[in-house]
């Protein structure tokens, strides 16, 4: 968000057209506290302000976010533009068949705060840990400290210690992780269009998702994805289960997956869906 209001601020000084991606409303659209409340308030009167003297054109990657812009701004049609996420390679996110392995794994990729749900999932892989001993959990990702949403240090140092809990902090080769991977979690409050969800589906993974702005682009509730509501630690453990226990089901929703992504959210798409607004903006 930062960059975009400072861009914006600049533009007036020099004589061009600018355009804005939100690949999400992060923490801003999520806390409920009095502080976050009137910086949201302020960012909103900002753009408000702005789109009388300047012609900004602005990006969302879900229809959630497109519904938002349109009733707080009062955009035209060509002001705003949906694309769905950053794009993914699928040539060479590529569809991988599950790897045979003693233990199901279950897998979350991003950064470790309380807004992506990883609070959730760790009670909710404990209860479902409890009932099925084959199954494992990774996590890979950083503690983000400067975030609002960031959690204790005392309870990431739980996270690492806990015996059951293959914590591998950030690595460089997410393609591999998902490959080696069975089930594919993210229990986010609110997302842009999620990348880890993205390439996950693209390697041909099931998904336990929540059922929220972004993240339902790519985890659709049935067909690839179990999504549950914000916070529900027991229909999460239950999900985890489910598809921990049936290999089938999780084979299905990983094909489903694949066909997700080579739709619009194929890198080449979303290249020239950015190529074609530049043009008519120019």
């Amino acid at each position: 968000m930062r960059p975009i209001i400072i861009g914006i601020l600049s533009s007036l000084f020099v004589k061009s057209k600018f355009c804005a991606t939100f690949t999400g409303m992060g923490f801003l659209f999520i806390k409920k506290n009095f502080k976050i409340y009137l910086l949201r308030k302020i960012i909103i009167i900002y753009l408000k302000f702005f789109l009388k003297f300047k012609n900004l054109f602005f990006i969302v990657q879900n229809k959630d976010d497109e519904n938002f812009f349109k009733s707080i701004f009062n955009l035209k049609k060509k002001n705003l533009r949906v694309i769905r996420g950053s794009g993914i390679d699928i040539n060479y996110f590529k569809y991988y068949s599950e790897i045979s392995k003693n233990k199901v794994r279950l897998a979350y990729a991003g950064r470790i705060l309380e807004d992506k749900g990883v609070l959730c999932l760790i009670e909710a892989y404990k209860i479902a840990k409890a009932k099925n001993a084959n199954l494992s959990l990774y996590i890979a990702g950083s503690l983000d400290e400067k975030n609002p949403s960031s959690i204790s240090k005392k309870y990431f140092k739980e996270i690492i210690n806990f015996k059951d809990i293959n914590y591998l902090g950030n690595i460089k080769n997410i393609k591999k992780y998902w490959q080696e991977t069975d089930i594919a979690i993210l229990l986010s409050k609110r997302e842009g269009l999620p990348l880890s969800l993205l390439e996950a589906a693209a390697i041909g993974r099931s998904i336990i998702s929540t059922d929220v702005t972004g993240s339902r682009e790519i985890a659709i509730d049935n067909y690839n994805s179990i999504n549950i509501k914000v916070g529900d630690i027991k229909e999460c453990s239950k999900a985890i289960l489910k598809l921990s226990k049936n290999k089938t089901l999780r084979k299905k929703y990983g094909k489903n997956s694949r066909k997700l992504v080579e739709g619009d959210m194929a890198l080449e798409h979303v290249n020239y869906q950015y190529y074609s607004l530049y043009k008519d903006i120019i």
